[in-house]
């Protein structure tokens, strides 16, 4: 073993003290401490001690086959991906063979759960005569987590309830694995050295086995062995899918055999009120979010409730599930030091309530928010630092390869890093210093003078779509409207979609309205409808405050207790109908429709709203795509306003017309990362290098192009809120009045139609925008879909670790032999230098035709300051001399000593060639 370094050893000896000393001493296995590390038979035992009872159960499937039913974007396609029916001439782009049919499986699962409590049908499972039997919660969330995986797409996920509390494990000894292909022969290194098996397996089967069986959102298989190599380097093993809870055997060709084991990371708290250590009751507490008692009840009888019972149940909900918030986590980046922390709220000790010290710690977040500072830490890879030592790294990074007059542009993420890091530093680090630095950076290599640049996403997850349409508008200004720049989206309408929107869709509220002002209800029935939607205030502390604004609770008031009279109380509910009572959140920044997703849809033809605003999703188009017939919305644009921002004044002199761009990507670029590059690749002519992968398979250029996400805890209360408000204007009458009153819909708890927030402390996550690439036809499938492949592609796996300086000289090394290949030729050969048909719908670079049309006049003005400012200064010297030459009679070779002599300057410019380093 003396192959090992130190920092291995040491590690080994962590995980060996780790594992023998709660056996030694006879702990509780189940016991893990906070902010260090856990060895793996501590968690399994946490993790084997999980159960979950049968109403939790049924709420978690039936939650999920809602939202992957009714929200989820690739519903449809995921089922069999290449029985779709699509188009994509002249281009020849096969499709990516996804065949999870999410519904069967969930289907399926319901089934076996139902037999797992020992009833026949999965409804049984509300039988309260089994309500206290549980079954295994772990195994039932990992079958849930795998399901979700296998859709290899990071927009749609499933986090189990433990997940915050054991977030990442740790492979000890921590060593480097390295691939090296050697002819067909494809060689495993650890630490440099030659693996001869991993796992019992080949080692290079191993690690595409692990890739394809532990690896989620990413499309291809090139792209997961790649992730998987990064992740094993980068020893931060995301969630107990990667674990092997028995370890990994290596056997070496030249050196003994070892087992490496993982350690699970457990995060301190922040606040010293809380243990020093997790046991089977937190683990439990994680399964328990939620009472549902009081909630089940109300929604048994909501659709024979009327208002005044409604309005007292639903006291009784709040006052039941306010326990919720006792098993809230406190997560503050700055809150990290329990002692200072109590010293600076006043009046908060260890003996006060959750509730105030949670409101002073808020406080002296803000407080300490406000007052932190930002410096500028000039290494690889940039960090902003914080006063308190945390490190945000930074977006961007430029390099000049001074031999090929190459520019090198790194983007690592188009998210900011306020969104990367929380709302809680929305304050400190907002969207405008993140895109002021891309600016100066790209202005800085575009003043080196060359012609050919290398935009480097590799790695980059993605991030706003707004942040990547102004990326790829500055280096292909030549799309000068937002039709030209912008790509389509849509998203699929469905059953239910259809059904919502034919009950509150365009003009819905508008003709209640119209009925209340022409006197067609009764002043009792104005009374109630004011009364169901006065109702929700007291689901305030429970689901959280409803889409109102501030002064809705006084109208709603001044209606139920008859303040005005009857024509009053009809017209003041009317306006509030059609939109003066809600929030943007409900009913977008438009009044026409009431629709919770995209409300700034405009028309890809045009870049206009449409008229009416509404109407891609009210006139959808018919797909047969997954071997499924579903509806789906005409496509619109969205997010593509930034690069006509005031905000940003003319920013023409940072972008730059590049005569030649190149793409280069290890296929883990994804989302908004996808959108840059697919729209520089199809509409402005890049050529795309990729590396890694698996020899002998084409890998897709992107990870998951996805469109858009939407939290499941964000869609569920606002759609929740919109469906039960919808219910109370317009009645039973209307599609999703008829769903919530079908036979036993209370019996399922309105599970088909109503969201509802998970029963346990899970989470999840849908796609549910799709994104498109114009260049591929109308009759294309979503770019997610696709197998783009990089016109030239490298076996080369070494990947960079920003905690690894050594790790970028193979890096720039790959950015030289991208720099050394002929861009052109590269691309009209096609992907891999085989199959040029395939690419054959990308457009080739533009004409060098783009000027700026503003970006000189800071130029021109600077120049006339510093001209004014030179002659000023030499008015001011002329006059000193001659006043010296009257006055002194000073001699004349005195007199031209102070002259500037000629040649000289003021002003020194320097051209530095470095080798290939990150500017400041």
């Amino acid at each position: 073993m003396g192959f090992f370094s130190k920092k291995t050893i040491a590690s080994t000896a962590l995980v060996v003290a780790a594992v023998c000393c709660g056996h030694v001493f006879g702990d509780d296995d189940c016991v893990l401490q906070r902010g260090q590390r856990s060895a793996v038979y501590r968690i399994k035992a946490c993790l084997d001690a999980f159960t979950i009872d049968p109403s939790r159960a049924y709420h978690t499937i039936s939650h999920l086959r809602n939202g992957l039913g009714n929200y989820y974007s690739f519903t449809d396609i995921a089922a069999n991906s290449q029985a779709s029916v699509e188009d994509t001439k002249p281009c020849k782009l096969p499709v990516h063979d996804v065949k999870n049919d999410i519904i069967v499986e969930l289907d399926n699962m319901k089934a076996d759960v139902a037999k797992d409590f020992g009833v026949t049908d999965f409804e049984e499972l509300l039988d309260k005569s089994i309500a206290t039997k549980t079954i295994s919660g772990y195994k039932f969330h990992m079958r849930i987590v795998h399901i979700f995986r296998k859709l290899f797409d990071a927009h749609t996920t499933y986090s189990p309830p433990w997940a915050p509390l054991v977030p990442y494990f740790e492979l000890v000894p921590q060593v480097k694995l390295g691939v090296e292909r050697d002819g067909e022969t494809m060689i495993v290194k650890l630490d440099g050295q030659p693996v001869k098996s991993m796992g019992g397996m080949d080692p290079w089967e191993f690690i595409k086995q692990q890739a394809n069986e532990r690896v989620g959102g990413v499309k291809s298989l090139g792209g997961r062995v790649n992730s998987y190599i990064q992740t094993w380097n980068s020893n931060i093993f995301p969630g107990t899918e990667y674990v092997h809870w028995d370890g990994i055997e290596v056997e070496y060709q030249y050196v003994p055999s070892t087992k490496f084991d993982f350690l699970g990371m457990v995060p301190a708290s922040p606040f010293s009120f809380f243990s020093d250590s997790l046991k089977k009751d937190d683990f439990q507490a994680q399964g328990k979010a939620i009472s549902w008692t009081k909630l089940q009840q109300w929604l048994d009888t909501y659709s024979e409730l009327k208002p005044v019972e409604a309005s007292l149940l639903l006291e009784d909900i709040a006052k039941d599930m306010g326990s919720f918030n006792e098993t809230k986590t406190i997560d503050l980046e700055i809150m990290m030091d329990p002692e200072q922390d109590y010293a600076e709220m006043d009046g908060v000790d260890e003996s006060t309530d959750f509730e105030e010290t949670f409101q002073a710690a808020k406080e002296l977040f803000a407080r300490r928010l406000g007052s932190e500072k930002l410096e500028l830490v000039d290494h690889w890879p940039k960090h902003v630092k914080l006063t308190n030592g945390k490190d945000v790294p930074a977006m961007f990074a430029g390099y000049w390869l001074p031999e090929s007059k190459t520019a090198v542009l790194k983007i690592s993420s188009f998210m900011t890093p306020a969104s990367m890091y929380g709302p809680q530093l929305e304050a400190v680090l907002g969207v405008n210093p993140a895109i002021n630095n891309l600016f100066a950076l790209h202005r800085m290599l575009v003043a080196k003078g060359g012609k050919r640049i290398i935009i480097d996403l590799s790695g980059n997850g993605g991030g706003y779509v707004e942040l990547a349409n102004l990326v790829s508008q500055m280096f292909a200004p030549h799309l000068g409207t937002q039709t030209e720049l912008a790509s389509d989206y849509a998203m699929r309408v469905g059953d239910f979609w259809n059904d919502w929107l034919a009950s509150f869709g365009w003009n819905e509220r508008k003709a209640i309205a119209d009925k209340l002002r022409n006197g067609e209800f009764s002043e009792e029935e104005v009374k109630q409808m004011a009364t169901g939607l006065l109702n929700l205030y007291t689901l305030k502390e429970s689901v959280g405050p409803p889409p109102f604004v501030p002064s809705t609770e006084y109208a709603l008031k001044s209606i139920t207790n008859g303040l005005g009279s009857k024509s009053d109380n009809a017209d003041m509910l009317a306006r509030g109908i059609e939109g003066e009572f809600f929030t943007e959140m409900l009913v977008g920044s438009h009044k026409q429709g009431w629709f919770p997703f995209t409300d700034q849809a405009k028309d890809p033809e045009t870049g206009k709203a449409f008229s009416p605003y509404l109407e891609p999703y009210l006139k959808p188009e018919t797909h047969d795509w997954g071997g499924k017939e579903d509806t789906y919305a005409q496509k619109y644009i969205f997010s593509c306003e930034l690069p006509w921002d005031k905000g940003l004044g003319c920013w023409d002199h940072s972008k730059h017309q590049w005569p030649e761009m190149a793409i280069l990507t290890d296929g883990t670029c994804g989302s908004a990362c996808a959108l840059v590059a697919s729209k520089l690749q199809f509409a402005a002519g890049a050529t795309v290098f990729s590396y890694g992968g698996v020899p002998g398979e084409v890998m897709d250029t992107a990870a998951f192009a996805g469109g858009n996400v939407y939290p499941w805890d964000d869609i569920w209360r606002v759609t929740f809120y919109a469906a039960l408000i919808g219910d109370t204007i317009t009645g039973r009458d209307t599609a999703i009045g008829k769903r919530l009153r079908q036979e036993k819909a209370n019996e399922r708890h309105y599970s088909r139609t109503l969201p509802l927030p998970m029963p346990t402390a899970a989470t999840a996550r849908f796609n549910f925008n799709m994104m498109f690439v114009p260049e591929l036809g109308d009759n294309a499938l979503p770019r997610e879909w696709y197998v783009i492949g990089a016109h030239r592609h490298y076996d080369v796996w070494e990947f960079p670790n920003s905690n690894d300086m050594d790790t970028w000289s193979n890096v720039w090394a790959l950015y030289a032999r991208v720099a050394g290949e002929d861009w052109k030729a590269t691309r009209l050969a096609g992907v891999g230098g085989k199959d040029a048909e395939a690419l054959t719908c990308a457009k080739p670079p533009p004409p060098l035709t783009w000027q700026p049309k503003c970006g000189l006049i800071p130029f021109a003005v600077k120049f006339i300051f510093w001209l004014s400012i030179l002659c000023c200064v030499g008015c001011c010297v002329g006059c000193c001399v001659m006043a010296s030459k009257s006055m002194k009679g000073s001699s004349a070779g005195a007199a031209r000593q102070a002259e500037p002599q000629p040649g000289s300057s003021t002003v020194e410019l320097r051209t530095v060639e470095t080798p290939a380093y990150p500017y400041a």
